[in-house]
């Protein structure tokens, strides 16, 4: 099996107030693949606080009605030159109702083309 080095760039849509009232103290633990390395300087969160541990991302804030949070961050690894399906959870509690846990897979392709491509010699 082909193994290739790749850096991917992750765009997290970690929460969404659907409520009615803005939420205070609303907490996520996001556990990334072990497969890849996060690379802590691309760490960004738009609002809120956070950090990276390990394999973990870690973010507090509140949130308006409707708002949301997304979290980015880039992360390299060396995996299989066909596609990697690696797995990412999610542990949310916002402090009223019990924990809850998102399971998510991630299918990392080794390879993206963007058309149109373009070439001059």
């Amino acid at each position: 099996m082909a193994l290739v080095q790749n850096t991917k760039s992750l765009l997290l849509r970690c929460l969404q107030n659907d409520g009615l009232t803005m939420t205070n103290g609303i907490s996520a633990v996001v556990r990334l693949p072990d497969a890849l390395t996060p690379l802590t300087h691309t760490l960004h969160f738009p609002q809120g606080s956070g950090f990276l541990a390990g394999q973990r991302i870690h973010w507090q804030g509140d949130l308006m009605p409707g708002e949301a949070i997304s979290v980015s961050l880039q992360m390299t690894g060396t995996t299989a030159a066909e596609a990697t399906i690696l797995s990412a959870t999610a542990i949310v509690q916002d402090g009223i109702t019990h924990a809850q846990v998102f399971h998510h897979l991630l299918t990392l392709r080794p390879f993206t083309f963007h058309l149109p491509f373009i070439a001059k010699e």
